[in-house]
């Protein structure tokens, strides 16, 4: 007798989950099946009535190693059906825990998972791992589909997008994907747990597990617990699936996504570590100095421009408003970036505090604990605690004078590497949460609107806190939500390190990768791997380009590739420069990448070339809709030349589905040589440039004359251009034209074989056509304070527009010459 649970696949409500709505498709039902004679777990099949996963499981694991799964024999089962959702209740016959295990359908192939927990004993339980699924995958891996994507913490180095067949068992965090068997999984909520994913015997019938861990925390008598939800999808596309997955969790975290954001900051520039106070005549003349450059070069382009400033020596703990490097005091600067139209940004890691800080001494009490309950210190940079780092050599050991409003002990420019040891503040405290709501709103008050907290994974390190009901991803959101508070709706909150789940719902901007000073390749792997999260659950930070520090510059042709991955990723833009000694060129480089697009772009050939080569965005429309992309060679080695499948290209620069039919020719506009690349039909072959790369903005041909791009900015249309119309019946183009920022532009327009301009107006007056190439016309507009109108009037008979089917490929494949 078999026992069976129908979850169909209509549109949900998931009231486990804030009551989002999420949207499907209608399709066949699914089931859960477990035969009643066997305690070997369930079965979960998809619409076709095909298993995808068997022998599951679920349920906690104790810190004494005692396990307590949903399949064990003391538990007495009823099984609940509402609609889509389906509830196993499980009923303890020994009276210590009783487990609730709910799955909602989304589609047929598509589900999400709670575990709650209750103690109905008499004694507390120490938790070290809840688990919602422990299931074997039906479908053996596929060595012929190696693809993995793979996930860490906020600041991991880039993981293996490649199953190589060496291990049995592969290791995720929050989400993982799976070429073979297919798989798409992640946690949609990050309020409990640090959860994890394990899959093993890759080499025989692969088991998936998701669990997260608990910590020792303690579940009291009487006590729930539930599992962050877990979205689980089968479907054939795992990297399409993943982009399902953030936008449902940004829907149940009410995640708000801010306009593209562009970041000036101090720390990047040069003022950092032993040369914060001496670089330049110091941090804050520094920050002063840059100011009417930001304004001038780059604040009137668009976007939201910020300029951070980043204290190293700031008091940690107290958060003074003056300090050493800043005496006018950090709202004096706030105030004057405030009056250049630029927002004011600050730095500050909120779990810090040095143990000769005030908060220290006069509240001991407010700190995380070692194992036997005194109190947990580190010393940041890698000494055991107490025990100060040694210096660098070339540091500078001049001494400085105390801010009237520090600790009151004399402190020195070592004082980065030679600091006291460090406490961490227990945010599992209201007392603590209230003084780090405090804290934040006093920055709010300086006149910040832009606040970034770092070196958030030092709140996950102390072995105990004072709540031991809490798990440390527990304290750790606590302390988050109370900055968050502090800091109110209007204010950017940026967060940097640490777990990425707990973020959901609180952060706006999320450090995506390590410190990458404009040269370090992990940042553009890292920036691949989790492209799905940026304008879903937040704006994906990348850190920062640096194109000059100490006078030394770095190659136009590398700095130009970093800005262009990142302009194509979307994601948030940081720089940092001294920008009255940084070249013109490089200046103008800037320029072309100001501001950042209100889009998210994604890698195109992750699955198909390790390390990938594309990136694609759509940036909407201008003269028609057209796509940009990208051509990028960040190792410099290897084959030399690339073919490219324009069909691929366009279709997921787009989304994930494929068009049935597709323009038979495309027109490539290569921005950074304005000049027109031919392709045959879906194909091209380029030259791999090494260390360097292409930007194309991609467009069908049409039987027309019609826009290929712009000068002033990368996106080639949608920044520059408005309006743009064909009228057939009069031959003539028209729209309007405003350059990036009022600065001069050119629109550069294909004019197909058959047809020839007759005459041009700007604003309704006549202007001279370049013509640069066959059928490549240019209308040059001069600085503009605002869109003007331009007409291009046209003669002669084009051919017709032609169409063909989509042919299917890889994105891009590396060959020799």
């Amino acid at each position: 007798m078999k026992k069976v649970l129908i979850l169909c696949s209509l549109s949900l409500v998931i009231s486990v989950v804030a009551q989002a709505v999420v949207n499907t498709g209608r399709g066949a039902s699914a089931s859960v099946v477990r035969e009643s004679d066997s305690r070997q777990g369930w079965q979960l099949f998809d619409g076709q009535s095909e298993p995808v996963l068997n022998n599951i499981s679920f349920g906690v694991q104790l810190i004494d190693g005692t396990a307590l799964l949903g399949t064990d024999a003391r538990y007495q089962e009823v099984i609940k059906k509402e609609n889509r959702q389906t509830k196993l209740q499980l009923t303890d016959t020994q009276k210590q825990l009783d487990q609730s295990w709910v799955i909602t359908a989304l589609d047929d192939h598509c589900f999400t998972l709670v575990l709650t927990i209750t103690n109905i004993g008499d004694k507390p339980l120490s938790l070290k791992e809840i688990c919602p699924i422990d299931g074997q995958f039906a479908e053996k891996h596929n060595p012929a589909k190696p693809y993995i994507l793979l996930n860490g913490d906020s600041m991991s180095k880039p993981l293996p997008t490649v199953y190589d067949g060496k291990s049995d068992t592969i290791k995720s965090r929050e989400t993982l994907a799976l070429q073979s068997p297919a798989l798409a999984t992640g946690y949609l909520t990050g309020k409990h747990n640090l959860n994890k994913f394990e899959v093993s015997n890759l080499k025989g019938q692969p088991i998936l597990r998701a669990f997260g861990d608990c910590n020792g925390c303690l579940l009291m008598p009487g006590g729930s617990r539930q599992t962050d939800t877990l979205f689980l999808s089968f479907h054939d596309n795992p990297l399409a699936q993943l982009e399902r997955y953030a936008d449902l969790a940004g829907k149940i975290n009410g995640a708000r996504i801010w306009p593209p954001r562009v970041a000036w900051c101090s720390w990047y520039a040069g003022w950092m570590h032993s040369k914060m106070a001496d670089y330049r005549n110091g941090l804050e003349k520094g920050v002063e100095e840059n100011i009417p450059y930001v304004k001038k070069y780059f604040a009137k382009r668009g976007g939201q421009h910020t300029m951070r400033v980043c204290d190293d020596y700031l008091p940690h703990g107290d958060w003074p408003n003056k300090t050493q490097t800043i005496p006018k005091g950090f709202d004096h600067l706030a105030q004057l970036i405030s009056d250049a139209g630029i927002i004011p940004g600050v730095w500050y890691p909120p779990y810090w505090a040095s143990t000769e800080s005030k908060a220290f001494k006069d509240h001991p009490e407010w700190f995380a604990m070692n194992k036997d309950g005194s109190t947990y210190t580190k010393n940041p940079w890698g000494s055991s605690p107490g025990k100060p780092a040694k210096p660098k050599p070339g540091d500078n050991k001049k001494k400085v004078t105390t801010s009237p409003e520090s600790s009151g002990t004399p402190r020195t420019l070592m004082a980065l590497y030679n600091a006291p040891s460090l406490a961490i503040f227990d945010t599992s405290r209201p007392d603590v949460q209230q003084y780090f709501e405090d804290s934040a709103r006093a920055w709010r008050k300086r006149g910040f609107k832009y606040i970034t907290n770092d070196y958030l994974g030092f709140a996950m390190y102390p072995p105990r806190f004072h709540d031991a009901t809490m798990t440390k991803v527990e304290v750790f959101r606590a302390g988050l939500e109370a900055v968050r508070r502090g800091l109110g709706d209007d204010v950017f909150y940026r967060t940097i390190s640490g777990p990425i789940g707990p973020r959901m719902g609180i952060a706006d901007d999320l450090r995506i990768s390590g410190d990458s000073h404009g040269d370090n390749p992990a940042a553009y792997y890292r920036t691949a791997q989790v492209w799905f999260y940026h304008r879903r659950l937040w704006l994906n930070d990348p850190s920062a380009v640096v194109c000059a520090r100490y006078g030394e510059l770095k190659p136009i042709e590398w700095n130009r590739m970093w800005l262009s991955w990142i302009a194509l990723s979307g994601t948030v833009m940081t720089y940092g420069e001294v920008l009255e000694e940084l070249p013109e060129k490089y200046i103008n480089m800037y320029k072309h990448l100001f501001p950042p697009l209100p889009a998210a772009g994604r890698p195109l050939d992750i699955w198909e070339n390790s390390p990938y080569l594309l990136w694609g965005i759509n940036p909407g429309e201008a003269d028609g809709p057209y796509v940009l992309f990208g051509v990028f060679d960040v190792q410099g080695d290897g084959l030399r030349h690339v073919r490219l499948n324009l069909d691929e290209i366009a279709a997921r620069s787009r989304g994930w589905e494929k068009p049935k039919i597709v323009p038979q020719d495309y027109l490539l506009w290569d921005f950074w040589e304005q000049k027109l690349i031919r392709s045959e039909r879906e194909k091209i072959e380029l030259p791999l440039r090494a260390k360097s790369c292409y930007i194309f903005a991609l467009r069908p041909k049409l039987a027309r004359p019609q826009l290929l791009g712009t000068s002033g900015h990368f996106s080639q249309g949608v920044i520059e251009t408005s309006d743009i119309i064909w009228n057939n019946a009069k031959k003539q183009l028209q729209g309007k034209v405003q350059g990036n920022g009022g600065d001069p532009s050119t629109l550069f327009f294909h004019l197909p074989a058959g047809m020839q301009l007759n005459n041009a107006t700007l604003c309704g007056g006549a202007i001279d056509i370049r013509r640069l190439e066959d059928q490549v016309i240019a209308l040059d507009a001069p600085s503009l304070s605002e869109p003007v109108p331009f007409e291009l009037t046209f003669s002669g008979l084009p051919s017709q527009y032609k169409t063909r089917t989509f042919v299917s490929g890889r994105a891009a494949l590396r060959f020799a010459d």
